[in-house]
């Protein structure tokens, strides 16, 4: 599987409310929430499993880890930078059916990309949110970058009051409910359905900040079905965000029963606070040629060598292989579903018929978890 699609990113799509404090109004979203002259340092978590519930225990997908810091040099600007970053993905499953994952082989250069550049954003009013990242920035980096920033996109809310949130995903309605209230709201939860977010078209988009159901065309998105539930706290004298959690899930509608049981993602990210200190920079420069949405962009990255034949003979030993060597079967199924997400259409077509003559069921659950717009 190509490097960049394990890093493609997973949402934490948790934007924009407006301010309650009508007294002391913000210039942007995050101006109650992020204080100039400060630093926020928070560890940042993400995954993205590609599923059959229901059918299987298997699931396969990648996860990231990062240590995020948000410089606030002035007023809505903030310079962000990411650094210890991780990434891993499933290589087993345990007794209890629970994803195990190990480092993946890109992680060390993943780690090295991630940090190489800061990342410039400033926010103006509530909705504009532009990104300036540096000229060697890659997509795929930006894209996970992308997720870590709507994620700190939460600033104070009005209580059980819905409103349209800026996202990746477009501008999102959202209602939002305080659970927690003490001088602030210092808890609240956030519920989305994504297909209703303006420039959201799930499967032509990248549908989760890591999820692999990506880039097909509108007509087959409206098989998908998307959703978004978060929860944040904030602390009650600053009105910092101390923790915040999202999961994500997408189903492909007709295979699915009940809008529970059938071909899944589940995302999920998760954000919390390590420690604030002051500090004294005002200096934010950024390139205005280089300015990006928030939006994500598409990532092409197929395998340059492109083997039907070795993917034909990993389902052969899959489909036969004896009952006493049940314990292989998750690394054979991982390694095949890895293989497919780096081929191109052609490459998967060519395949299909020896794939169904071995096994109609393993074909189509590879496929599904595979969850590339070629599968």
């Amino acid at each position: 599987m190509g490097e960049s699609k394990l890093c493609v990113l997973l949402l934490l799509s948790t934007a924009a409310l407006a301010s309650a404090q009508v007294e002391d109004l913000p210039t942007c979203l995050l101006a109650q929430r992020y204080k100039t002259l400060h630093k926020y340092d928070y560890q940042y978590e993400t995954e993205s499993l590609n599923a059959i519930n229901g059918a299987s225990m298997l699931g396969n997908g990648p996860k990231v880890s990062c240590k995020v810091e948000i410089e606030v040099p002035q007023m809505c600007s903030f310079i962000v930078r990411t650094s210890a970053c991780s990434l891993s993905e499933v290589v087993d499953t345990s007794g209890n059916g629970s994803p195990v994952f190990a480092q993946a082989a890109g992680s060390d250069a993943f780690a090295v990309e991630m940090e190489k550049y800061p990342l410039k954003v400033l926010v103006e009013g509530v909705y504009n949110v532009k990104l300036y990242p540096e000229e060697g920035e890659t997509t795929t980096i930006l894209n996970m970058k992308r997720g870590i920033i709507s994620a700190l996109l939460v600033p104070l809310v009005e209580e059980d009051k819905n409103n349209y949130m800026p996202t990746i995903y477009g501008k999102c309605k959202t209602e939002a409910t305080v659970t927690e209230r003490q001088t602030i709201a210092t808890a609240i939860s956030l519920n989305r359905d994504l297909s209703k977010c303006d420039t959201f078209v799930p499967m032509r988009d990248q549908t989760s900040p890591l999820a692999l159901i990506s880039g097909m065309h509108y007509p087959l998105a409206q098989l998908i079905r998307s959703s978004q539930t978060c929860q944040y706290k904030f602390d009650d004298g600053n009105k910092h965000m101390t923790f915040g959690s999202c999961t994500e899930r997408h189903i492909l509608v007709p295979f699915s029963h009940k809008g529970e049981y059938g071909v899944t993602n589940i995302g999920k990210q998760g954000l919390t606070l390590l420690a604030i200190s002051a500090h004294n920079d005002r200096i934010f420069d950024y390139n205005e040629v280089n300015v990006k949405s928030l939006h994500m962009e598409a990532v092409d990255d197929k395998s340059v060598i492109q083997d039907k034949d070795a993917a034909v003979a990993l389902l052969r030993e899959l489909a036969t292989l004896p009952d006493n060597e049940g314990e292989r079967r998750p690394h054979i199924f991982y390694k095949l579903v890895q293989m497919l997400r780096g081929m191109k259409t052609e490459t998967v077509r060519s395949g299909i018929s020896e794939a169904l003559e071995l096994s109609v069921p393993l074909t189509y659950q590879v496929l599904a978890q595979c969850g590339t717009p070629e599968c």
